[in-house]
């Protein structure tokens, strides 16, 4: 019997999850594969629409759910509601360990994900980063997730990164689903 590959894939706002929804269906209809969603930050909070829900309805596994969010408009704050995401992911995998762990987009929760991933020797999957127009932050995550970014990894070669460890592909937008 063929050993189930699980990979758990990390959301943390409505943003990102339109990017991994069709990665989710695509992964759950490969034989092999089972992709669990893990949702933390913004798809828990009800001031930003209990994404948690929608999820639910598209019929995705959860892996488990990370209260990380603090209601607060600071920088501090921010810095603070990472950590707890960190600090969750890194629980969550250390007690259910998945073959992979999936995140997208260049904000801190697919930093904090591909982060408690790396420590635990989970291998990564980084989907869509690297949008230098957005904020100073996401510049320098981006930069962070250099290594593990398809999309953008050739840019990042002079930051000391290896090519041979890169494959180039185009950002996996589906519209209409």
């Amino acid at each position: 019997m063929e050993k189930i590959r699980r990979i758990f894939v990390l959301t943390g706002a409505r943003s990102e999850y339109d990017l991994l929804s069709p990665v989710l269906r695509a992964a759950n209809a490969t034989p092999g594969l089972r992709a669990e969603v893990i949702a933390g930050a913004a798809q828990l909070s009800p001031f930003h629409g209990m994404g948690i829900e929608h999820i639910r309805r598209d019929g995705f596994p959860i892996a488990g759910t990370v209260e990380s969010l603090l209601s607060s408009e600071t920088w501090q704050g921010r810095a603070l509601s990472f950590a707890n995401l960190f600090e969750g992911v890194s629980r969550l995998i250390a007690g259910d360990r998945p073959d992979i762990m999936f995140v997208a987009g260049d904000r801190e929760e697919a930093l904090a994900g591909a982060l408690a991933a790396t420590f635990q020797g989970i291998p990564v999957a980084h989907l869509h980063g690297g949008d230098w127009r957005v904020a100073l932050v996401a510049q320098g995550l981006a930069l962070v997730l250099a290594h593990l970014d398809r999309a953008r990894a050739f840019q990042h070669r002079r930051h000391g990164e290896v090519r041979e460890r890169y494959v180039a592909l185009r950002a996996a937008v589906v519209k209409g689903q």
